[in-house]
């Protein structure tokens, strides 16, 4: 199974397991651990990013259950959590990045949401006003991007994460996302990407 860079794959404690070299050189982390007794005991000694990591990854799991079996979103969701960890604890020896929590929020609540989140949803969830909200998102971000586009691109990765990964035709898709309809998906996608749903699809498929 190979893996592209960024990706990551979650190893059950019990399995067994080894990787074959490739003859290119690469690096990765291999994350394993049992949520019960890793994740919850994980003190981070006062790392407030790093636990909001943590606590999140605990409650998706939660939220799955005993079988673990995670929805698409969710999935994408634990994704940008245990990435964003990584990221935060490399950042800790000067080499990496990281995103602040207030960030994180807004993806998951948008990455759940799909069409239905807007600016004005997003403020409503953090308390704030719109232009309160908005001040406090430029500050966050550093000025990288405007609210809009933000949510535009996130869109836009989980629609592509579904072209890609998902069984769902384009109805079911556009349904998961809280798009009105198939052609307001359809819209939306062709005219951020250049193609539409179906074309990515079929180029990119794995």
């Amino acid at each position: 199974m190979a893996l592209e860079q960024g990706e990551f794959w979650l190893i059950p404690p019990e399995t067994p397991h080894s990787f074959r070299p490739s003859g290119t050189s690469a690096s990765y982390y291999s994350v394993k651990f049992r949520a019960e007794s890793s994740l919850r005991t994980a003190g981070r000694n006062g790392h407030p990013v790093a636990d909001y990591h943590v606590n999140a990854i605990v409650r998706l799991l939660d939220d799955a259950g005993q079988t673990a079996r995670l929805d698409f979103v969710s999935e994408t969701i634990l994704g940008q959590h245990l990435w964003c960890l990584l990221a935060t604890l490399d950042a800790d020896t000067g080499s990496g990045g990281q995103e602040s929590p207030f960030l994180l929020r807004q993806k998951e609540f948008i990455s759940h949401h799909g069409a239905a989140a807007n600016v004005t949803r997003l403020a409503e969830e953090e308390n704030m006003s719109l232009s309160q909200f908005k001040k406090h998102f430029r500050r966050e971000s550093g000025g990288r991007t405007d609210i809009k586009r933000f949510i535009d691109e996130l869109l836009i990765q989980c629609a592509v994460g579904h072209l890609i990964y998902s069984p769902g035709n384009l109805t079911e898709i556009a349904r998961l996302m809280n798009f009105p309809t198939i052609y307001a998906f359809s819209r939306f996608f062709k005219s951020r990407t250049g193609v539409s749903p179906l074309e990515y699809r079929n180029r990119h498929r794995r």
